[in-house]
Order: structure tokens, then C-alpha cells, then sequence
């Protein structure tokens, strides 16, 4: 049997290491705090006015034939879309995820003999990930180096009306790596400028695919930035079904918030 001299010693020795397992939990939170404060993540939810061409490949009876809709005209056109961009930083190292998922359609009066009207349905996704280097990190200038993989997948389906109303479809999907050059200029205190630009492809799915956007930005609090610009793509293949190549191209408008 145990006596209570004995029982207050286990009962101190109990206590001491609770005490101590304890002592290290404040001091474990606050270096799990300091490890992620040093992650620095923005979200940034846009819409992308695009306008878009088309250029098609003749197939059977449907002849070859350049569709253009102008961003002018995006939301007669536009169906639904979703487009957000992620980055996230630490020191000078970055990582981006962009994703945008379209549903667009249109429709042309023709003056053929044979066919009246041709009709496109068009949806897709547009989506990149990168990872890159602050290789300038100076006031107002900086500007990083990137490198990743672009995904362009989009299903069409293309019909004329008229002389028998003939139809056909095409679904493509190209994952193709691409590198570039993102750029800020700060104008004072509230205001930047910024600059994106890559290009990828090399054969690899497509011939070659680029991007390019310009934009300004207005820093309205510490963690939140509205920014516009005019973002452009282009992608080109040498084979396939229908299509040849797509340009998307027109003004975007988005929101920035720092995490």
C-alpha cells in the first residue's frame, strides 16, 4: 500500500510534467504562427470581357470559316463564366494558379447560295500554373521570371443552316509548358502599374500559345487592391479536327485580396 508521502510525490511529478507539456504549447502555436505569417497569399476574383475568334478547318460539307465576336458584344454572347486567380509568396519565391471556365455561343448571317446562317457553341477552360523567382526586387520596379504548365481544353460544336444543315464538333484539350515575365510599377504610394507575359507551346501540344495583359491598380486599403486591364491569348495548333486556332482578347476587371 502506497503511502501519502509517496502518493504526494507521484501526484508532484504528474503535475510538473503537465506543467511542462504545457509550457511548450504556447511557444509551438506561436512558431506554427510565425511559419505562415511569412506565406503571403492573394485571391483575386475577375471578370474578363473577352471577345473571341475562331479560325476553322474545312469538314465535309462545312467549309473552312474565320468567327469572329467582339468583346463589345461579349454579353450577347456569353453564357456563364468563372475566373479567379491565386498566388502565393514567400521571400522571393512565388507560385500562381489561374483559372478561367467560359460558355460562349454566337451566330452569323452567311450570303451563300447554300448556306444561311452559321452557329457556334463554345465552352471551355483556360487555366495555368506556374512557379517563379523575384529576380528585381526594388522600389517601384520589380519583376519575376516564371515557368509551369498552361491546360487550354474546349469543346465546339460548329453547324450551318441551310442545304441540308450540316454539323460537326471538336473537343480539344492542349497542356503545354510556357514561361514568362510578370512586372509592377508603383505609381507613389496608391497606384501601380502591371505587365504579364508568356508564351509556351514549342510543339509540345500546340505550336505555340501566348499571353499578354497590362494593367493599373489602385492599393484601396493594406490587403484589398481593384485592378483593370486588357488581357490577350492566342493559341495555335497544326493539326486537328476543326479547329485551327483561338484569340481571346478584352478588357478584365478584378478585385485583390492579401491573406
Amino acid at each position: 500500500m502506497r503511502t501519502q508521502v509517496e502518493r504526494r510525490r507521484g501526484s508532484n511529478w504528474l503535475l510538473g510534467v503537465a506543467l511542462w507539456c504545457a509550457s511548450l504549447l504556447p511557444a509551438g502555436t506561436s512558431t506554427a504562427q510565425e511559419t505562415l505569417s511569412d506565406w503571403e497569399f492573394t485571391v483575386t476574383p475577375y471578370l474578363w470581357m473577352t471577345g473571341f475568334g475562331m479560325e476553322t478547318r474545312g469538314v465535309g460539307p462545312i467549309p473552312s470559316r474565320d468567327i469572329d465576336v467582339d468583346f463589345g458584344q461579349v454579353f450577347d454572347h456569353l453564357n456563364f463564366a468563372f475566373e479567379a486567380n491565386v498566388e502565393a509568396r514567400k521571400d522571393r519565391f512565388v507560385a500562381t494558379f489561374d483559372f478561367n471556365y467560359f460558355d460562349l455561343s454566337a451566330s452569323e448571317g452567311l450570303s451563300g447560295p447554300v448556306f444561311t446562317k452559321v452557329a457556334l457553341d463554345m465552352t471551355g477552360i483556360l487555366s495555368s500554373a506556374t512557379v517563379g523567382y523575384q529576380a528585381i526586387a526594388s522600389d517601384p520596379v520589380s519583376m519575376d521570371v516564371f515557368g509551369g504548365a498552361q491546360l487550354f481544353s474546349v469543346d465546339t460544336d460548329l453547324a450551318m443552316r441551310g442545304g441540308g444543315s450540316p454539323s460537326t464538333s471538336d473537343k480539344k484539350t492542349f497542356v503545354d509548358p510556357v514561361i514568362g515575365l510578370r512586372g509592377r510599377v508603383r505609381l507613389g504610394e496608391d497606384f501601380f502599374l502591371d505587365g504579364i507575359g508568356s508564351i509556351g507551346g514549342f510543339g509540345v501540344d500546340s505550336q505555340i500559345t501566348y499571353q499578354l495583359f497590362g494593367g493599373v491598380g489602385w492599393q484601396a486599403s493594406d490587403s484589398i487592391a481593384l485592378r483593370a486591364g486588357y488581357r490577350h491569348f492566342y493559341i495555335e495548333q497544326e493539326g486537328g479536327k476543326l479547329i485551327k486556332s483561338v484569340t481571346m482578347t478584352g478588357p478584365i476587371i478584378g478585385a485583390s485580396f492579401r491573406f
